[in-house]
């Protein structure tokens, strides 16, 4: 006999053998409670599969692929960004600055990607590790004083959130209708009610809310391996997104990537000119990449997304097994999202990276 504690009273069939007068002894009333719970207890523990598989070997291919590009082609080209040579190999040093014959011969590399490497190579040796060094520092600081403030403040915080809401809204009604185009201030007039009448629908339902958040922060802050799973996305996020520039760089080198067709020529002259543009072969290439980097940091978003969660289904349902730093709840889920559901990950960030692409176009 299962212990009283574990089981929940079926208020219905309670109700109605009160209704009949039945008198209840203990035994009973656990008897009642087993059947009544044997209804709802039902499952198949799942054997271990690799599902969407199909998807998985598709991020896991075009993530190689990226990889390879910036090794191959990209990293090559970037080295010969600060060389003094010129396209046929002669140093610009060594040249008669005197002797304009033999500037008219050189052919300067002066496109736009120049600049653009140059500013990059600027940007990640002078301010990425700063960057880097003060998220390492401050990130862990504020995600503990978060989930301090939202375990001991819940209910306020959750009104609190709604009642900015309708402030803002307002704030924003009377700054666009001092402006001097006043129209568009009755927009957030109406989002202001919307936000309101909101507000008034689910205030009663915070308190249930706040319990729910306050359930959810407790379970985060036994497993707190998970806030190094969350801190160890930024690193790979960062790292990611260099391989990326550079496999980018790495692609507009080749000439497949472009299309060259004569030019018009200025009126009164003979010369004749060459206009090179991205070739539709080209586009479609940019098109992946783009894609791509959207696919890449949606896998890694929604992996530790999936991670949390199963960390959070363990702790409702074997408390043991999700209640250290690093507990198995946390190992075995990270596995599990990054090896046996990576294909259905894959499936809905390609989905989320397509719609994200839609929108920046």
């Amino acid at each position: 006999m299962a212990r009283k504690d574990n089981y929940k009273y079926d208020e219905a069939l309670l109700g109605e053998n009160e209704k009949d007068g039945s008198d209840y002894n203990d035994n009973e009333n656990m008897e009642l409670e087993e059947d009544a719970t044997r209804t709802i207890r039902v499952g198949v523990s799942q054997a271990p599969a690799y599902r969407d598989k199909w998807f998985a070997i598709a991020f896991l291919s075009q993530l190689l692929l990226v990889l390879l590009v910036a090794v191959i082609s990209g990293f090559p080209a970037t080295s010969h960004i600060n060389s003094t040579d010129d396209a046929d190999g002669r140093n610009l040093d060594q040249v008669d600055s005197n002797d304009e014959s033999v500037f008219d011969e050189i052919v300067f590399d002066q496109d736009d990607d120049f600049d653009f490497m140059q500013k990059f190579r600027t940007f990640s040796t002078e301010f990425l590790p700063t960057i880097f060094l003060v998220s390492i520092i401050f990130a862990p600081l504020l995600s503990f004083g978060a989930l301090a403030l939202m375990d001991q403040h819940a209910q306020v915080l959750l009104q609190a959130s709604l009642i900015f809401s309708i402030v803002f809204n307002v704030l924003l009604f009377f700054i666009t209708l001092a402006s001097s185009d006043p129209d568009g201030s009755y927009v957030f007039l109406f989002l202001a009610l919307i936000a309101a009448w909101y507000a008034k629908v689910v205030w009663s339902r915070v308190p249930y809310a706040a319990s729910t958040l306050k359930c959810a922060v407790r379970a985060v802050r036994g497993n707190f391996g998970l806030a190094l799973l969350a801190l160890g996305t930024v690193p790979v996020t960062v790292f990611y997104s260099v391989f990326w520039i550079v496999s980018v760089y790495g692609a507009s080198t080749w000439e497949c990537m472009y299309s060259t067709y004569p030019a018009d020529s200025s009126p009164g002259t003979d010369d004749t000119y060459e206009q090179t543009e991205l070739s539709g072969l080209g586009a479609f290439i940019m098109f992946l990449f783009i894609l791509s980097y959207y696919w890449t940091i949606q896998v890694i978003a929604n992996s530790n997304r999936t991670t949390i969660a199963g960390v959070i289904g363990t702790w409702c349902f074997n408390p043991i097994d999700a209640s250290s730093f690093c507990s198995t709840a946390v190992r075995e889920s990270f596995i599990r999202s990054n090896t046996y559901s990576l294909g259905s990950i894959a499936f809905g960030s390609l989905i989320v990276a397509m719609i994200q692409f839609i929108k920046s176009s």
